[in-house]
């Protein structure tokens, strides 16, 4: 999909608003022993992406996919972090990282399919009324 600069700027936008939002998570949740502020954001980003993929599904908006979709999401959440945050947890403890790895990618794909199906269904009654 090539962009156009309209199209541009709602990306820079959505992914300045993930940004503040990702780094006011990092400030609230401090790394100490253990990534809880990128395990959150994961997690958290999963489960509104997913909700947003269905919403997008019934509803075809470009400005609002540009926006939350690629802008948003996709600078809140950070596949950089998970990798450098699983690296240092190999070293200091395998459990922790197992327990971080597992959570983030399960724990990921279930919010997003939660996210997905209570948009849905939400979606399909609205229509069913």
């Amino acid at each position: 999909m090539k962009l156009k600069s309209q199209q541009w700027m709602w990306v820079g936008l959505g992914g300045a608003l993930g940004t503040l939002a990702r780094g006011g998570m990092a400030e609230v949740f401090s790394y100490s022993t253990f990534p809880t502020a990128t395990l959150i954001v994961n997690l958290v980003g999963s489960l509104l992406l997913g909700g947003f993929t269905a919403y997008l599904y019934f509803k075809k908006h470009d400005i609002m996919h540009l926006l939350f979709g690629i802008g948003f999401c996709g600078s809140f959440t950070t596949m950089s972090m998970f990798a450098a945050d699983s690296i240092l947890l190999i070293d200091t403890s395998i459990h922790s990282f197992l327990w971080y790895a597992l959570t983030s990618v399960i724990g990921g794909i279930l919010l997003a399919t939660l996210g997905f199906w209570v948009i849905k269904n939400i979606y399909e009654r609205s229509q069913a009324a």
